[in-house]
């Protein structure tokens, strides 16, 4: 493993940094520095520039023009100046080597790590060259590789999914301290019980942190071990204020987490500056929550004047509204079955809220609610976005969402039966303060085949062109769905 000395400095210092004290070890791989020792691949393997002049090589086959290839590289660690390059080759017929793409920065996430999404123009031998940029290049890092557009990312259970997000979105935390790559703030919610987290997204975003998942009797070690992480250069070098959030009372977040909060350096630190809230944001019940987690992002980012109206019991459907609502700064408020909770009302009227859309069908969300909707705001305020399943709900938001401003040619696919993996998804649309994210809708699929809706947005839309993720692991979204939904690009024409 790579050991790092850390060098914390003062505010208005010129910061902090990690510097390798302990030299990077060779890869399995190694050696594969030129071309005619680049190795095949798995779809996921582990990777290091172990000296400034180490680069790393893969070869892959096409077989079909039009084949396409998504590659992604995330840092895990590295010193200071650790910064990727991706080059992507053809071998030609002279055995010569002509460069078809490349890859200078990620176009999703404020880090130096790469992504190529690519469509092959003939059959033939390719390979994939990583690099460092300059001199000092050494660190750590995963490649991600598959035909199609998307790839998977999952932890090894609900909890370590939503520490997986947090690191593909702050992978720089790892090294550039002193570049201003840090969070405001982190959000923390039930991995029990799903009623907070639905408006938890939107406050995620605005703070620029994840959305991570308390169990029944505290935090995981893995999460308390990324908190430390995405808070250290906020803490040491820039002493920016930040606040951790905990959504829900005690019962669906135990107290005990704010015991561990406190015990990790980081927050205690700078609790001891002063500089540094735990606020625990918990209503009577999840809809007097659901306002104050409203209340709360309009006091951090502001909101719009546009509301989400999701019944209090149908996660399914504040998931796939987590991607319009990050996207527009717009709050998800909860509202029970028949009539429209009197905490959403009074919310609608302090928040200033004009226009309200009501989140899937009837059966969740009453005609009755719509009609109290309608009462405060006009009827051609109030509009409802649902479908015959929830699925097909999804499908209705995603498109709402592509007439508001998102990419429909990119997407995030999560499980509609699994709620843990697809709540935590909603902070990857966008980060405020970054202006960064997936800029695309949420949708939902079945876990084991990939559903009709998400096939049939596809065809409406074109063929996605740009990477994708798959959210949670095989138990909440298969293989097969995973590879029946990288096969839609070649089946459906842009």
């Amino acid at each position: 493993m790579m050991v790092s000395s850390v060098a914390f400095a003062k505010p208005g210092d010129s910061g902090i940094s990690t510097q390798a004290t302990v030299s990077v070890p060779a890869d399995s791989w190694e050696s594969d520095d030129t071309s005619t020792t680049a190795r095949t691949l798995p779809k996921t393997s582990y990777h290091t520039l172990d000296s400034w002049t180490d680069t790393d090589w893969m070869k892959f086959s096409v077989s079909a023009t039009g084949t396409p290839f998504v590659f992604e590289t995330q840092i895990t660690e590295g010193n200071t100046y650790f910064d990727l390059y991706m080059y992507l080759y053809k071998l030609e017929a002279d055995g010569s080597l002509t460069e078809v793409e490349s890859s200078d920065d990620h176009s999703y996430w404020s880090a130096y790590s790469e992504f190529i999404q690519w469509e092959a123009s003939s059959p033939g031998t390719y390979f994939l060259e990583v690099t460092g940029y300059g001199d000092g290049e050494t660190g750590m890092y995963t490649l991600h590789w598959d035909k199609g557009f998307a790839r998977r990312i999952a932890g090894a259970d609900r909890y370590r999914t939503g520490v997986e997000i947090s690191k593909l979105m702050y992978q720089m935390y790892h090294t550039y301290y002193d570049y201003g790559f840090y969070t405001s703030g982190v959000v923390i919610t039930s991995g029990s019980s799903p009623a907070d987290a639905l408006a938890g997204g939107l406050l995620a975003s605005s703070v620029d942190g994840p959305l991570l998942l308390s169990g029944p009797t505290g935090l995981s070690a893995e999460t308390r071990a990324e908190i430390s992480r995405i808070l250290r250069p906020a803490v040491y070098y820039d002493n920016s204020p930040l606040t951790i959030y905990i959504l829900g009372g005690t019962v669906a977040v135990p107290s005990a987490v704010e015991t561990q909060l406190r015990a990790i350096p980081e927050v205690a630190a700078s609790l001891k500056e002063e500089n540094l809230e735990i606020v625990r944001l918990s209503g009577a019940n999840r809809y007097e929550t659901a306002a104050m987690v409203a209340e709360a992002v309009d006091s951090v980012a502001g909101i719009t004047d546009t509301a989400y109206i999701v019944g209090g019991t149908a996660w399914a459907d504040g998931v796939a509204v987590g991607a319009p609502s990050v996207y527009m700064g717009s709050p998800v408020l909860l509202t029970a079955q028949g009539s429209l909770s009197p905490e959403a009302a009074q919310a609608i009227d302090d928040l200033g809220i004009t226009t309200a859309y009501v989140i899937g069908g009837e059966a969740v969300v009453s005609s009755d609610v719509e009609d109290d909707l309608v009462d405060m705001l006009g009827a051609a305020n109030v509009d409802r976005l649902s479908g015959g399943s929830r699925y097909a709900t999804a499908w209705a938001v995603a498109e709402h969402g592509v007439d508001i401003g998102l990419n429909a040619d990119r997407m995030i696919l999560v499980s509609g039966l699994n709620w843990p993996d697809a709540l935590v998804a909603a902070p990857m649309v966008y980060q405020y303060g970054a202006g960064n994210g997936v800029y695309g809708p949420i949708m939902l699929t079945s876990p084991t085949s990939l559903s009709g809706e998400v096939k049939a947005f596809v065809e409406d839309h074109g063929q996605p062109d740009s990477l994708c993720y798959v959210v949670g692991g095989t138990s909440a979204v298969s293989d097969t769905v995973l590879n029946q939904f990288n096969a839609l690009r070649a089946s459906v024409p842009n």
